[in-house]
């Protein structure tokens, strides 16, 4: 019997060897263990080195609402047996998602990008414009729009488009910001009303005594304004 270099030094010192000997026992696999597997290792399922069905649903419902949104199409969509054909002629076994399901995604997808921009919101600088849209049936529509600066980029984020019943009026467009600012948590800018075109009395309030007095409100800005008011005026004809 030919032994090792170790088992040649435990032989020579019985404690060690006796210890070597119960403890190769012990790590033995058994009878029923050699039956499974000659090697005495278990081996691992072949399902696990593939990615399981939910998954390949799940990641399709991903592609299919980022589609329905970058395209503008209707949620209804997944109910076109045409859309239906298209997608099982690419793979018989894709289930195509419903209807409810899309709402239901959209509407947390909704959600996510409302935590979203709220958290972008707290300690960032940004502004908010609210612009008059008509559509090609000649309905009249204002989109409130954020702009900040993140990352040295101009970032966009449309805070709301609603529909005007009377052909966005100033009263339509109020109504709308106020109710906007308050969704977002943003109702403290509606407080400051700015500088008004004419004091009570009738006569032009001056700009510049206005930024004097309140250019510690908006630092960012003043220096903006600083530059635009500093433009003399000139009642010569603009080319």
């Amino acid at each position: 019997m030919l032994f090792t270099n170790f088992e040649a030094h435990l032989i020579t010192n019985p404690k060690e060897w006796a210890q070597y000997l119960s403890e190769s026992a012990s790590c033995k696999p058994s009878a029923i263990e050699k039956d499974k597997n000659a090697s005495g290792l278990t081996q691992s399922s072949l399902k696990n080195h593939f990615t399981t069905p939910s998954i390949h649903k799940e990641a399709f419902e991903n592609i299919h609402l980022k589609w329905l949104v970058n395209q503008c199409q209707p949620s209804h969509t997944s109910k076109s047996s045409d859309f239906q054909n298209m997608i099982h002629g690419l793979n018989s076994k894709a289930a195509v998602p419903t209807h409810k399901t899309v709402k239901k995604s959209l509407h947390l997808k909704k959600l996510e990008a409302e935590k979203t921009i709220k958290d972008l919101l707290v300690g960032n600088f940004f502004s908010l414009t609210l612009d008059h849209w008509t559509s090609a049936a000649n309905e009249n529509y204002a989109e409130l729009t954020l702009h900040t600066i993140r990352d040295f980029q101009l970032k966009r984020m449309v805070l709301s488009c609603v529909k005007h019943d009377n052909g966005s009026t100033a009263a339509e467009m109020d109504e709308q910001l106020v109710a906007d600012l308050a969704t977002w948590g943003l109702e403290r800018y509606k407080r400051d009303k700015g500088l008004q075109l004419k004091d009570d009395g009738g006569a032009y309030n001056c700009p510049l005594i206005w930024w004097k007095e309140n250019f510690c409100q908006y630092p960012f800005i003043w220096m903006l304004a600083e530059i635009i008011l500093n433009i003399p005026a000139s009642l010569a004809p603009s080319e």
